[in-house]
């Protein structure tokens, strides 16, 4: 990133690996941190309801759009970020 007030956005889907790759991983290899995340909620064709029921345990009508910040301190010394889980929005 070039600029340290910069604002890295994210798209990613619900695989639990995927997630944890980005915590473990990408985020502090890239200096970044979590900032905050804006849920998508996929709706029916008429946009009246989710695609997929919300507690459904294999498909998800949701992914989720991560605001990355750099980070001006080290990274945690587990190597993890503060990404949450993938899981029903609030």
């Amino acid at each position: 990133m070039s600029s340290q007030d910069g604002t890295l956005f994210l798209w990613i889907t619900n695989r639990e690996r995927l997630w944890r790759f980005v915590r473990t991983e990408l985020l502090p290899c890239w200096g970044l941190r979590h900032a905050a995340t804006w849920w998508w909620l996929k709706l029916d064709g008429q946009g009246l309801k989710p695609v997929t029921p919300l507690e459904s345990a294999h498909r998800h009508p949701f992914e989720a759009l991560l605001l990355l910040r750099p980070t001006a301190s080290q990274p945690p010394s587990n190597g993890a970020s503060d990404v949450p889980r993938p899981e029903a929005p609030p």
